[in-house]
């Protein structure tokens, strides 16, 4: 995105060393190296950012949009089938990969009072749909 993008925007330009550092200060790591902003202010907090870097907002300068912050995320459409090694107990979870199935299947040993070593001998295998479906 450009800053000739957002001239349609209601943005106030921000360049002064002082609001520009109580930005930062606000939005932490992602605003750092960003050396001006364009923001957006509601009900006493910021509903738009967008960081540039120089001080000089000329309308092919690129800026990047800090707030609201955008994650991509990947939707649940992959199955595993999590168990404890050397134990009969396992789940069945949706989920984006291995890890995030392992940490599903923590809690779950964790409400079943087993201690850490527990989590260190969780397996995460990738099923299908089908295989997810099932009734053991």
């Amino acid at each position: 995105m450009f800053v000739k993008d957002l001239e349609e925007k209601d943005l106030q330009f921000i360049d002064t060393s002082q609001e520009v550092e109580e930005i930062k200060k606000h939005l932490g790591r992602r605003a750092k190296e960003f050396d001006s902003f364009f923001v957006r202010v509601e009900d006493g907090d910021y509903a738009e950012v967008y960081g540039m870097r120089g001080i000089v907002p000329y309308k092919n300068r690129y800026v990047e949009q800090l707030v609201p912050y955008i994650r991509k995320r990947r939707p649940r459409n992959r199955w595993f089938r999590v168990r404890v090694l050397q134990e009969a107990f396992f789940v069945k979870v949706p989920a984006r990969n291995a890890t995030e199935a392992k940490n599903q299947a923590w809690i779950h040993i964790s409400a079943m009072r087993m201690d850490l070593n527990d989590y260190l001998r969780i397996k995460a295998e990738e099923i299908t749909k089908e295989e997810y479906e099932m009734k053991e």
